[in-house]
């Protein structure tokens, strides 16, 4: 290519205008312009590769692991997207007994009871005495039971509803999770 041929920098318009009349200083800058143009441009459409409803199909498992989730393939992808958003919407409940029904809820569709034992006996909102209660041990250790109703406990994905339990859960708190059958 020849010196003619190189329109000079855009780059020029930053520097003292005694630059300008230098056509080296033109393609030298030039040379810098191909380089950082095509990241600027990227870097200029940012937030679109973190708003669940923009973002290309393979960053979603990306965008999902900030939230500590793993995506289902078999969900529809406006189903996923969803899910994210729901799910950024959720972090400010993270680690709370709402944040957890809810994010239970959204991952499988199924509602959930949670009852919460320490030192004694503890009944919360979902308790039901005889049914659902525990007698804490003698550690005083804190635990949380989890009773899913579903039609076929087959059709819970155990795995899933673990990570989000333990997602949630404080580590210094225990849980169980029963899945039983509604039917």
């Amino acid at each position: 290519m020849e010196k003619e041929d190189i329109p000079p920098s855009s780059y020029l318009r930053y520097l003292p205008a005694i630059y300008s009349q230098d056509d080296f200083w033109g393609r030298f800058l030039h040379i810098f312009e191909e380089i950082w143009e095509p990241i600027e441009q990227r870097i200029e459409g940012i937030e679109n590769y973190i708003d669940p409803k923009l973002t290309p199909e393979s960053f979603l498992p990306w965008l999902a692991s900030w939230m500590g989730i793993e995506l289902s393939p078999q969900k529809p992808l406006s189903e996923q997207r969803k899910l994210i958003r729901d799910l950024i919407d959720l972090t400010s409940w993270r680690g709370t007994r709402r944040g957890l029904r809810e994010h239970i809820k959204l991952a499988t569709g199924f509602e959930v009871q949670i009852s919460e034992s320490g030192s004694g006996m503890v009944l919360g909102e979902d308790c039901q005495l005889g049914v659902n209660t525990i007698l804490s041990s003698s550690s005083g250790r804190n635990h949380v039971l989890l009773t899913i109703f579903v039609d076929d406990p087959q059709t819970l994905d155990r795995g899933l509803v673990e990570g989000i339990i333990r997602f949630h859960c404080p580590a210094q708190i225990t849980y169980s999770l029963e899945v039983v059958s509604s039917s």
